[in-house]
């Protein structure tokens, strides 16, 4: 999907093209553990800064100059309110508005095609549509989570949430819902080409369930 606007409160942890770090607060202790969030996060992001010009011995990191940039960073983001911010529900309501107009034809043309029991012109139609609708889904769960999609045990800008036995981070549950949906889909696709009406149509149910359910998420 698209990445959500990268601003100073998003910068961090690298997440779908942009950097999420959001919320900690300005006192001592935690300014300074912000301080190095925001340098491993620059380090890891922006181009290397070689110091003195020369990057060292073949196979070894170049050092990199992090300290001023996170100072210039630190101070822009209390001058107030970022780009971000200001931005999101603007954009949110604008993906909305498309995501809404697509998400009616495809309903419509689905059920149509699965009443009449020709499932392989409802997955005709999810894959015609579903590609413009999924990446805009994303971006706005995106934008709606602060720019960070992933679970963080010790609060936003730490290190994500990691399932080692599944390989899998832990999403937020306004991101979990359209992937749920989306799997849910490809499972529909799948019916369709065995041939298994009657479980298509219990997928398709539990999809059309699941984006009302995303979109109640967006208005509370």
């Amino acid at each position: 999907g698209l990445s959500a606007p990268c601003s100073i409160k998003n910068i961090g942890v690298r997440n779908g093209g942009c950097l999420a770090l959001r919320g900690a607060s300005h006192t001592s202790d935690a300014a300074v553990d912000r301080r190095q969030l925001l340098g491993a996060g620059i380090a890891a992001s922006v181009p290397l800064f070689v110091a003195g010009g020369k990057a060292e011995a073949k196979g070894q990191f170049a050092k990199i100059e992090v300290g001023k940039m996170v100072d210039d960073y630190v101070a822009q983001e209390k001058k107030g309110p970022s780009l971000y911010d200001a931005e999101a529900d603007k954009v949110i309501k604008e993906r909305l508005v498309k995501i809404d107009r697509e998400w009616a034809k495809m309903t419509k043309e689905v059920d149509a095609a699965l009443s009449k029991k020709l499932c392989n012109e409802a997955k005709g139609s999810l894959g015609l549509r579903m590609g413009t609708i999924k990446q805009a889904m994303r971006e706005v769960s995106r934008l709606a989570a602060g720019g960070d999609v992933l679970v963080r045990d010790n609060g936003e800008g730490r290190a994500a949430n990691f399932d080692f036995s599944t390989g899998t981070f832990t999403y937020k549950s306004i991101a979990q819902v359209p992937e749920d949906m989306f799997a849910g889909i490809n499972r529909l696709v799948e019916d369709c080409r065995i041939k298994d009406q009657e479980a298509a149509n219990e997928e398709w149910v539990e999809v059309k369930s699941g984006f009302a359910k995303w979109k109640e998420m967006l208005n509370e």
